[in-house]
């Protein structure tokens, strides 16, 4: 994915990515689908209602007796502050107005503010410290651990002054990573010389400017560098986009310094050596030395494979006729080149069987074959768009997912899909969590979920005409419609999710296990099983053949090695750059080159990644979390879901053992009751049937290429 920015910040009961609606219900339905809002201002105005509701909660939890009732208000008291939190970051994100984006960062900062205030408060942790774990149940139990911890990694053990320097940088780094953010997605323009040389199918579209001189200029975002490097074969044209675009975002050079000096002493104030220590106590991996262990082992592995690939591709651009070292740049566009000869892939053809209608489609027959839910499109309020009607390539869908036994509404979903300037990348926002009230009443999520496609479109489809569906017909290509399975499978476990407390609910677990049921729903994108039931060509209604899915699997298969070693190499880098402090390089630079040279392709000598990698803003040090996810979703697929993929007991099962717990059971339980039938509940797994489950397979099988 993407980022897939998922929210999971461990501040008190803040864990981003939930809202519930505030008493004010007479106002009408507003953006994102949220009572009242209807101008920018009206963010602000939501994060003070919501601290002043957080006032009154926290005054009753105070004065509760020590009993599972503190727990209930406290996690309503999350559930109020969470809302405007989670809405804020959804709409810098996604809206397209600068007055909205600064409204919500304005109204972020106002409330985090507050929210660091109570994540060091005494009382409250001395409310928490009275109650008896022997009173509570298996849930309160995890639910009381996990609140006691994050006040105690937010340094509620320390002294007032030191309390008070943990309530500053808590508010610097909040700062920080909104201001790494603004840069990333500011407006930046790159000028490109010799436009005919460039060959992306959509890039004409993208041209801000022009001139006779045939230079024209683009914004300078990753989905336009993207189709760029992947299909212009002038290797100086690759070569000079990617190097503007490496140093298009050059003050989070200065930005991402401050942000790793700040959590660097957050981290060693509240008795951590180091950030990545203290975001890895909670996880599985427990600690950092432990992760770099396991990524050193697995790029070993890897090693041979790769370079077996990249001889392929260097083969290839010397056939073509350039010789010369093979750039960074370069791997993109020969390895869609080489996959396409070997394979006779077509993306362009292929994408005829994939219209956004029968994407939908797809989601709508999983939803319902494996977990008994019916996703149903739904019109929309007008009101509740984030973007201009006159945006015809950004429609906003709206669903609603039901209970096909029951009949009982268990998510809304807003999917706002396609690419446009300043917006963010693919992610799954949960506005509101589900929980399980008193009485067995459910919580409905609601849920933003947003990708930056570049489809193409169509005037007309299915004899339907373009006007009655908005923005007229669109076909994705095959990887977007993996990440939107990806992306939807973020979205169910929080639908799914049927927790007490809504701070334990959906993917509020550790980042290095809430990537599985999103990594294991694109193993669906591959199956033909599966494509057939929905994947017909737009014109003919034929069925996709089950030849150009077996064909485009072995395309997958092609340089897996190399595509796995590349993220290793983001993993060590952002597990190093968040480590013990100061680093062993003289800049960030430095290390980030020194890490690449694994690839063993030409790079910048001063690379400048890192300062438009999303994933430090909220996965610091977390981003290993992706290969785990893989590694356990590959291991549920092969051992349960492969053999009949669209089994409904299959889908059930899955339901109910990894979907529904959320957090509220340790992912080890989770797993070990799944993989292995093992009945454990919140506890540690360590035993030698479970550490073989969950081995990381390193068998890599390199596809032969003729």
């Amino acid at each position: 994915m993407v980022m897939r920015r998922v929210c999971h910040a461990r501040q008190f009961s803040i864990k981003r990515g939930i809202f519930t609606y505030l008493p004010n219900s007479s106002s009408s339905t507003g953006v994102f689908g949220i009572e009242g809002l209807h101008k920018p201002e009206n963010l602000v105005s939501k994060a003070k209602e919501a601290k002043r509701k957080c006032e009154i909660l926290l005054d009753q939890a105070l004065e509760a007796k020590p009993s599972t009732e503190v727990l209930d208000l406290i996690d309503e008291l999350s559930d109020t502050a969470c809302q405007v939190v989670d809405l804020a970051e959804c709409c810098k994100t996604l809206h397209p107005d600068p007055n909205w984006r600064k409204a919500a960062d304005d109204a972020y900062i106002f409330l985090m503010s507050y929210l660091d205030v109570l994540n060091t408060s005494k009382p409250t942790y001395q409310a928490l410290c009275k109650i008896d774990p022997d009173n509570l149940d298996v849930e309160g139990k995890k639910m009381l651990s996990s609140l006691k911890f994050d006040m105690e990694r937010n340094g509620i053990h320390l002294s007032d002054e030191d309390r008070d320097k943990v309530i500053e940088l808590q508010g610097r780094i909040g700062q920080l990573t909104s201001q790494y953010q603004m840069n990333m997605y500011s407006r930046n323009d790159i000028e490109i010389k010799d436009v005919k040389r460039i060959t992306a199918p959509s890039f004409g579209s993208r041209i801000v400017q022009s001139r006779m001189d045939l230079t024209a200029t683009i914004p300078c975002d990753a989905s336009v560098v993207n189709e760029i490097l992947s299909w212009t074969s002038d290797v100086q044209t690759r070569r000079s986009v990617y190097l503007a675009h490496d140093a298009s975002t050059l003050p989070n050079i200065q930005v991402l310094k401050s942000l790793v000096g700040a959590r660097d002493q957050l981290a060693q104030l509240v008795g951590f050596p180091s950030f990545a220590h203290l975001t890895t106590n909670q996880m599985m991996s427990k600690r950092p030395e432990r992760v770099l262990e396991q990524l050193d082992i697995i790029q070993e592995s890897l090693l041979p494979v790769a370079q077996k690939e990249l001889g392929i591709i260097r083969a290839q651009k010397e056939k073509d006729g350039h010789s010369g070292s093979l750039g960074i740049w370069d791997l993109h566009f020969y390895m869609g080149k080489i996959k396409a000869i070997s394979c006779q892939i077509d993306s362009s053809s292929l994408s005829h069987y994939f219209s956004l209608r029968n994407c939908f489609r797809g989601l709508g027959i999983l939803s319902e074959r494996l977990f008994g839910a019916e996703l149903r499109q739904v019109p929309m309020n007008p009101a509740e768009s984030w973007i201009p009607e006159s945006d015809a390539n950004s429609t906003i869908y709206k669903f609603e997912m039901y209970d096909i036994k029951s009949g009982e509404l268990l998510a809304t979903v807003h999917m706002d899909l396609f690419q446009r300037s300043n917006k963010g990348g693919a992610a799954c926002f949960a506005l509101r969590c589900s929980k399980v009230k008193k009485g067995g009443i459910l919580q409905v999520p609601k849920i933003v979920l947003t990708c930056s496609f570049s489809p193409s479109r169509l005037s007309s489809l299915w004899g339907v005409q373009t006007s009655s569906l908005n923005s007229g017909s669109f076909l994705l290509k095959h990887h977007e419609f993996e990440t939107l399975l990806h992306e939807f499978g973020h979205a169910l476990h929080l639908v799914f999710s049927r927790t007490r407390f809504q701070n334990l609910s959906g993917f509020r677990g550790p980042l290095d296990f809430v990537e599985t049921p999103s990594h294991l729903m694109e193993y669906f994108a591959w199956d033909h099983r599966f494509l057939k039931l929905f994947a017909t060509h737009y014109a003919t209604g034929n069925t996709i053949p089950e030849d150009t899915v077996k064909r485009l699997r072995r395309s997958k298969l092609m340089f897996r090695a190399l595509d796995t070693l590349s993220a290793v190499v983001r993993s060590k880098v952002d597990m190093m750059l968040f480590g013990p402090q100061p680093l062993k390089y003289p800049s960030h630079s430095e290390l980030v080159y020194s890490v690449m040279k694994t690839l063993s392709v030409e790079i910048p000598m001063k690379p400048l990644w890192q300062t438009k990698f999303e994933h430090f803003t909220h996965y610091a040090a977390g981003y290993y979390s992706y290969l785990y996810g893989q590694m356990f979703a590959d291991k549920i697929w092969k051992m349960t879901f492969q053999a009949e993929p669209l089994n409904t007991a299959t889908g059930m099962r899955y339901r109910k053992l990894i979907l529904e717990p959320g957090a509220s059971k340790d992912p080890e339980a989770i797993l070990a009751s799944y993989l292995l039938d093992i009945d454990v509940i919140n506890t540690q797994v360590d035993d030698e049937a479970l550490k073989s489950a969950l081995a990381f397979d390193l068998t890599w099988e390199s596809e032969d290429i003729e």
